[in-house]
């Protein structure tokens, strides 16, 4: 997570229900404190259903988005990064949800 306010940009302001809106953070043994500060971020937005996994070493893009997925409940999934930017209607574009 180089940039803590990223999750903040990300989630907000795209005009998804938050009551439907989970957030899964998965940790590959990084370095840089991203698990403490996904877990700082969580606790600053209690409104917010975020999971939390951390892998004890890296073992790939595909084991942590397979283990994002398996804690997800939803029908619909967004896969993002870090360092990824999204429009603000990118929750939204492809229909409202239902």
């Amino acid at each position: 997570m180089a940039d803590q306010a990223r999750p903040r940009v990300c989630v907000r302001g795209h005009g998804y229900p938050r009551d439907r809106l989970e957030i899964t953070v998965v940790d590959s043994a990084s370095t840089d404190g991203t698990a403490e500060r996904a877990r700082r971020w969580a606790r600053t937005h209690p409104d917010l259903d975020v999971r939390m996994a951390e892998e004890p070493e890296r073992r790939g893009r595909a084991v942590a988005l397979n283990a994002a997925l398996a804690m997800a409940r939803g029908e619909v999934f967004v896969i993002t990064d870090a360092d990824c930017r999204w429009p603000q209607n990118a929750a939204t574009a492809s229909g409202p949800p239902g």
